[in-house]
């Protein structure tokens, strides 16, 4: 009974040694799917004290016109794949003429986007 006790725990360890690491490449790889940003690149442009970059971006969908427009803020310092955050977000881009869009830094922690005055963190 003690030698299969032994066996059993010895399976069920080298079962989750194989089974965590693959689940942590493969939620790891959806993150990274999920929160890249896809889309036409409109404009970008830096901060005042050059310590983020905000881009605007919008995904042509072809006959269908125009999918959402949305404002990424990255942050030139901290980790290469977390300093980036999608801080405004419109699906109403029928009503927008994306040739002049309204789009500038106020100071280095607010963006003005479309008459919209956004606080960046």
């Amino acid at each position: 009974m003690q030698v299969r006790n032994n066996t059993l725990k010895k399976k069920l360890l080298i079962g989750l040694f194989i089974t965590l690491p693959i689940l942590l490449v493969i939620s790891v790889f959806l993150f990274w799917i999920l929160n890249s940003p896809s889309g036409k690149t409109l404009d970008t442009v830096a901060s005042p004290n050059n310590t983020k970059i905000a881009r605007i971006r919008i995904v042509d969908a072809g006959g269908l016109g125009y999918g959402p427009l949305t404002v990424e803020i990255e942050n030139k310092s901290g980790f290469p794949f977390m300093n980036k955050k999608i801080v405004y977000k419109d699906y109403d881009t029928n009503s927008i003429d994306i040739t002049h869009l309204q789009f500038h830094w106020i100071d280095n922690n607010t963006i003005s986007i479309l008459n919209h005055t956004i606080k960046v963190p």
